[in-house]
């Protein structure tokens, strides 16, 4: 009995990490160019340049044409994009940008959402 319990606990969690994911537009594998901090003193505008841009259709107002996606820096989960893409121009690996399927920042740029090393 404990045993189907842990079962069924397992793939609830499962699924709910699945349907997180889909919300986000997956892209394809890039090389990092460029991490660019700019703005405020608590480093939450960062922004991520990969080796071409990267758009979605809901970020229209965008002037860089996908060049720049944002990262907020100023979050735990800023903090550990941050740290994985320096980490992945630091060993040239490329990165699999998950976008957001509903979020854009103040300036019409896409957000990062997700975030795959190592291809």
């Amino acid at each position: 009995m404990r045993l189907i319990i842990t079962a069924l606990l397992m793939l609830t969690s499962i699924n709910a990490s699945a349907s997180s994911i889909s919300n986000n537009l997956w892209g394809e594998w890039l090389y990092v160019d460029e991490i660019i901090y700019e703005g405020e003193d608590d480093g939450g505008r960062v922004y991520v340049m990969f080796e071409k841009p990267v758009t979605v259709s809901h970020c229209s107002q965008d002037s860089s044409n996908g060049q720049y996606v944002r990262v907020y820096g100023n979050t735990k989960k800023g903090e550990q994009f941050t740290s994985a893409l320096l980490t992945s121009i630091a060993a040239k690996r490329q990165a699999r940008p998950a976008l957001s399927s509903y979020t854009c920042d103040d300036l019409g740029r896409p957000v990062l959402e997700g975030l795959r090393i190592g291809h």
